[in-house]
């Protein structure tokens, strides 16, 4: 018999670059160095995301699938905290999953004019997320952190101009999520790119880090720091407080 049901709210991160078709066109009081390496960084950019699923994570799903106008996504949803009388430990299922995005390439061949759309290539293996019971079992906390990077064509460009590949963009999740019904969440990720993130799939606009708005020290650690093929220091951190429905 189960005595205590939360279901916490859904989490997602969207990461994306604004289109610039050049750097002039960039807002004023941004700290990008004009280079051909920072033409082609925003040339490649995408739309911006929708700022609402409003068919929840099915909606979310179809546009990761038909728009691939993303670098990389991670999501966790459907979580539920289950207490019963005969098991003092928590019960916890959720769904979680990291998306491999696409770099687009703009293309102006005769008549053609648009963008050809080139999947990231994954750093690493397909990482586990990891699920802990917080102390004296009062609740549980899920953490998730996934890496996405440049198409192998394109980061064979990069390397070619600039002499270095390309570092690893990524994001994280910690989820946690009490006896008591309250749920944190911790969202980071690093400097570049831009970092969307949703809340039961709409988008929390305080909780967005624009990578427009990078200080020349984060956009120095991520472009000209950090070793090639390694993952990139953190470069955003944000921590959303809600309240888990019963179930």
């Amino acid at each position: 018999m189960t005595t205590l049901c939360f279901r916490g709210p859904d989490i997602a991160i969207v990461g994306w670059i604004p289109y610039f078709g050049a750097l002039a066109d960039l807002p004023a009081g941004h700290n990008y160095k004009t280079s051909l390496a920072m033409h082609l960084l925003f040339n490649s950019g995408n739309d911006e995301p929708p700022t609402e699923f409003s068919g929840g994570y099915e909606e979310f799903a179809d546009w990761l699938k038909s728009r691939k106008d993303y670098r990389g996504a991670l999501y966790l949803h459907d979580v539920i905290l289950r207490y019963e009388e005969d098991k003092p430990a928590p019960i916890i299922s959720y769904q979680v999953e990291g998306i491999m995005g696409y770099t687009p390439i703009q293309l102006k061949l005769g008549i053609f004019k648009g963008a050809i759309r080139l999947k990231g290539q994954s750093p690493n293996d397909y990482p586990e997320p990891l699920t802990q019971a917080l102390p004296e079992n009062r609740g549980v906390t899920i953490s998730f952190r996934y890496c996405f990077k440049l198409s192998p064509i394109v980061d064979i460009m990069q390397r070619a101009i600039t002499g270095r590949w390309a570092p690893n963009a990524w994001g994280a999740i910690d989820y946690e999520i009490s006896k008591s019904g309250r749920v944190r969440i911790n969202t980071s990720g690093t400097a570049i790119p831009t970092q969307d993130i949703y809340v039961d799939w709409k988008r929390v606009d305080n909780y967005r880090h624009d990578m427009l708005a990078n200080s020349s020290q984060n956009i120095r650690g991520f472009l000209n720091d950090t070793p090639g093929c390694a993952d990139a220091p953190p470069g955003t951190r944000q921590s959303v407080w809600e309240a888990a429905s019963t179930c």
